[in-house]
């Protein structure tokens, strides 16, 4: 009969220092990406890529015009999520995190990338839980993003509904109305500004 030891066990990793550990908790994250590289879920695959930097061609403006209307700001977000995990891995004590990369990030790359956050939530119903969960700062990018392309009204709302947390449903059902729109003139900017796009 063996018996199970109760004691915890004196391993290697309470030995490692912690850039030993954090290495190793990299290298693990690294093996579960390139595990998702093989499942049959394109998002997995997506994702994969761009937390492992897969998808590094450069992304010349002339692309812009290739790319379908309706594929622009998922391609256009893939490429800036992966510009800012690879900035982020590039010096990770000074950025802190992917996120803090995109924060600092041109306002063409937020339009693309904090736009597309909003709109998801909203178009799941869960534009509360964006304003909840969601930073000021970062409320105020999308507000700007807005601004960006001709929506002041909009991005004025926003900014109300961010102060106190009240008639959330205004923002929905005012993005309801205007989604189309919005979609349009966001596609258009990025056609007339492709130059803002090139991204390695």
């Amino acid at each position: 009969m063996i018996l199970a030891c109760t004691r915890p066990v004196r391993g290697n990793y309470r030995k490692m220092d912690k850039e030993q550990r954090r290495k190793l908790s990299q290298e693990y994250k690294r093996k579960d990406l390139e595990k998702y590289l093989e499942s049959g879920n394109s998002i997995l695959v997506n994702y994969a890529k761009v937390k492992l930097g897969l998808n590094s061609k450069l992304l010349k403006s002339t692309d812009i015009f290739k790319i379908p209307d309706e594929q622009l700001i998922e391609v256009l977000n893939d490429k800036i999520e992966e510009t800012a995990e690879k900035t982020y891995r590039e010096n990770p004590q000074l950025h802190k995190s992917s996120e803090n990369v995109l924060k600092s990030f041109p306002s063409s790359y937020r339009l693309v990338y904090y736009t597309r956050q909003f709109e998801m939530l909203t178009d799941l119903g869960d534009g509360d839980k964006f304003f909840e969960n969601t930073p000021k700062e970062e409320i105020e990018i999308v507000a700007e993003s807005y601004d960006l392309i001709g929506f002041k009204s909009f991005s004025s709302l926003i900014r109300e509904v961010s102060k106190n947390n009240q008639k959330l449903e205004l923002v929905e059902n005012e993005y309801a109305v205007l989604k189309i729109t919005i979609d349009k003139s966001r596609i258009e900017f990025i056609r007339k500004n492709a130059l803002q796009f090139e991204i390695k």
